[in-house]
C-alpha cells in the first residue's frame, strides 16, 4: 500500500528566493515522500522613505564598514588566491512560482512585529490549519513566536547556519571564517519558544574556508540543502512514532548555551578582525608563493 505524501507548508518572505533554497525545494517537490501544498508568504510592508545618501551612511555607519570591508576581502581573495571550488553562486535569486503545482495554496499573511520576532495572528492561524500540513518550513519571517509553532502536526522546522553548541545568531558562516574557526556547523532544528534550542533534527560539520567568507558560505550551504529532504524522507518510512523516538535519543543530553549571542560585527571589532585576516592573507600568499605542498 502507497503511504500518503506528507504535506509541506512553506513559510517565505518573497518568491524570489537563492539558489539552494530553489533546489531544496525542488528536491522536495519532485519526491515521492513529500509534496508542497501551501505557501504562507509574509505580507508585512515596510514603510517607504526617501532618505538621502548622506542620512543612509549615517543610519547604517555600524554596518558600513563591515559590508565595505566585506566586498574589499573578496576582491582580493578573487585576484591573488585560487578559488577552491567552482560551485554556483548559492545565494542566486531564483523565483519559487515557477517549480509549485497550481493547486498550491497561497496564504498572504501580516504578523503582529515584536522586538525581534512575528506572531501570527488568530484568522491568519485559522488558514493555516485549514491546510492541515504536517510541516512546516520556514525560510522567511523573523523569530517565531506563538501559535504557529503548533500549527503543523510536526511543527516548524528550521536551519540554523551555525552550530548552535557553540554560534547561536549570525551573520551565518561569518565568524568561523572570520576568526579561522576549523569547522563550520549546520543544523536543521524543529522550532520552540528557545531561541535555537529546538529539537535537532541533523547535525553537520563543514570544513571552514578560513580565507573567504563567500566561499565558506557558498560551500555549506549547498551541503546543507539535503538535510531537509532527507529528514522528510526518514519521517515517512519510519512514521512519526519512530522518528521522533529516535530524535529524542540523539537530544538526550541537554544543551547548554553561555556564549555571546552573534551578530554584525561593530566597527571595531571588524577593524580588529580584518586586521588578522589581512596578516593571516599575505603569510598564505607568501607561502604558496615561496613552496609547494605534496
Amino acid at each position: 500500500m502507497t503511504k500518503v505524501k506528507l504535506k509541506i507548508g512553506l513559510l517565505i518572505d518573497t518568491y524570489e528566493v537563492p539558489a539552494w533554497v530553489f533546489q531544496m525545494v525542488k528536491l522536495i517537490s519532485e519526491s515521492d515522500f513529500a509534496e508542497v501544498t501551501c505557501v504562507i508568504k509574509n505580507n508585512q510592508q515596510s514603510p517607504t522613505i526617501n532618505k538621502t545618501l548622506l542620512q543612509k551612511l549615517k543610519n547604517n555607519k555600524g554596518r558600513f564598514w563591515y559590508l565595505f570591508v566585506r566586498k574589499i576581502l573578496e576582491v582580493i581573495y578573487d585576484k591573488f588566491v585560487d578559488r577552491r571550488s567552482s560551485l554556483p553562486d548559492c545565494n542566486e535569486t531564483k523565483n519559487l512560482k515557477s517549480i509549485l503545482s497550481t493547486d498550491v495554496a497561497h496564504i498572504d499573511v501580516v504578523p503582529n512585529k515584536k522586538k525581534h520576532s512575528d506572531h501570527f495572528r488568530e484568522d491568519d492561524i485559522a488558514r493555516i490549519q485549514a491546510e492541515a500540513p504536517d510541516v512546516l518550513i520556514r525560510l522567511g519571517f523573523r523569530i517565531l513566536r506563538g501559535d504557529i509553532l503548533k500549527v503543523a502536526q510536526y511543527g516548524v522546522w528550521s536551519y540554523h547556519h551555525g552550530d548552535n553548541h557553540i554560534n547561536r545568531g549570525g551573520p551565518a558562516g561569518f565568524w568561523e571564517s572570520m576568526e579561522s574557526w576549523p569547522n563550520t556547523g549546520s543544523i536543521l532544528q524543529i522550532l520552540s519558544e528557545d531561541l535555537d534550542n529546538g529539537l535537532v533534527l541533523y547535525r553537520s560539520n563543514a570544513t571552514t574556508h578560513k580565507f573567504s567568507y563567500k566561499d565558506n558560505v557558498n560551500s555549506y550551504f549547498w551541503k546543507s540543502l539535503q538535510f531537509l529532504p532527507r529528514k522528510l524522507r526518514e519521517l515517512h518510512e519510519l512514521g512519526a512514532s519512530e522518528f521522533f523516538e529516535r530524535a529524542e535519543r540523539q537530544n538526550q543530553h541537554p544543551s547548554f548555551y553561555s556564549k555571546r549571542l552573534y551578530t554584525s560585527p561593530s566597527n571595531s571589532e571588524l577593524f580588529k578582525l580584518t586586521l588578522k585576516k589581512v596578516i593571516q592573507k599575505v603569510k598564505h600568499l607568501y607561502y604558496n608563493a615561496r613552496y609547494f605542498d605534496q
